[in-house]
């Protein structure tokens, strides 16, 4: 794993400056700033790579690396969050905006219903969460449903008091329901409830330390549940967990106490979790089996974590990517 982590760094320290360096008489290219990476995803023989202006991916079979930007193929710029469905081979780009890429087999199709919106909200796509045919858009004012076989708008969840906007960070479900991290709390409803567009058929979980918390991330499986809330005291963030079939039973999470947690992932297999300065990879039993301050004289400041389906570990830093 380590092996992966330090050529993750090094690969995207060379990516900028010397990867795009060659390119042929009459060709575009962009000179767009790729060190201050956001979120990362996997693609199956690809890693994507977001950064506010644009988006990289490492091809796994080759080495190589190519950018996707509006000079070539994104409809816009500030990206927000990305996030790869392999059912249907398309990466989802999400920008601060709310305007939204599908890139299907290399195709553009943009969807700008949500930076088209009359709400009165703020549109920032924060996390794109996939479930079957669909892409659930946690964004500023709720949650847009994105059919991924159609491409186009499949209904949309306003979850606040009397159906107000609300921000959404977080989005996953247990197997029976959603649950969506909001900035006052986590809502849950049934997964096949048909009418999750109604306010009302959305509860709010009660047993929390603070119900009304500002929840950024909820990670979830078998075995646990882990939440952070935000900026609890002095800007320093709480995390708590309990065993996913035991309610009431919040406890503080041994790691990181006092700190800000920048990055939070759960698998099945491993929780990966970066602070400031500071990555760690825990087991199931919340042991640290790798920890990390810096990889190559880079500063660990992980703003997305991924554990890929081929057991490698990849941080989008803050700082040469």
């Amino acid at each position: 794993m380590f092996s992966r982590l330090a050529a993750f760094a090094v690969l995207f320290l060379a990516f900028q400056h010397s990867v795009f360096s060659q390119f042929g008489v009459g060709q575009w290219r962009d000179h767009l700033p790729y060190s201050n990476t956001i979120d990362v995803c996997d693609g199956g023989d690809r890693i994507y790579c977001a950064t506010p202006s644009a988006v990289f991916y490492f091809t796994l079979g080759d080495n190589s690396v190519e950018r996707l930007s509006k000079v070539n193929k994104l409809s816009d710029s500030g990206v927000s969050a990305i996030n790869f469905d392999k059912a249907t081979s398309t990466l989802i780009v999400g920008y601060s905006n709310g305007n939204l890429d599908l890139i299907v087999n290399d195709v553009a199709i943009n969807l700008s219903d949500i930076k088209r919106s009359t709400i009165l909200a703020d549109k920032t796509i924060r996390e794109i969460y996939l479930r079957g045919d669909y892409a659930y858009i946690a964004c500023g004012f709720g949650v847009v449903v994105i059919d991924l076989v159609k491409w186009e708008v499949s209904d949309t969840y306003m979850l606040g008091p009397l159906g107000e906007p609300i921000t959404v960070y977080d989005f996953v479900d247990d197997g029976l329901n959603f649950l969506a991290a909001t900035e006052s709390g986590i809502y849950t409803a049934p997964i096949n409830d048909p009418f999750l567009a109604n306010f009302q058929n959305w509860s709010k979980w009660d047993d929390l330390p603070n119900n009304d918390g500002n929840i950024t991330n909820i990670e979830i499986n078998d075995q646990h549940i882990i939440v952070v809330e935000g900026n609890v005291v002095d800007e320093v963030d709480a995390v708590y967990y309990r065993d996913a079939a035991m309610v009431d039973d919040w406890q503080v999470f041994p790691h990181f106490a006092g700190e800000n947690v920048r990055a939070l992932s759960m698998t099945d297999e491993v929780v990966l979790i970066c602070s400031y300065g500071v990555f760690k990879v825990l087991d199931m039993d919340f042991q640290t089996t790798a920890v990390w301050g810096n990889i190559g004289g880079i500063t660990l400041r992980g703003n997305a974590l991924l554990r890929a389906e081929n057991g490698s570990t990849w941080v989008a830093n803050d700082e040469n990517g």
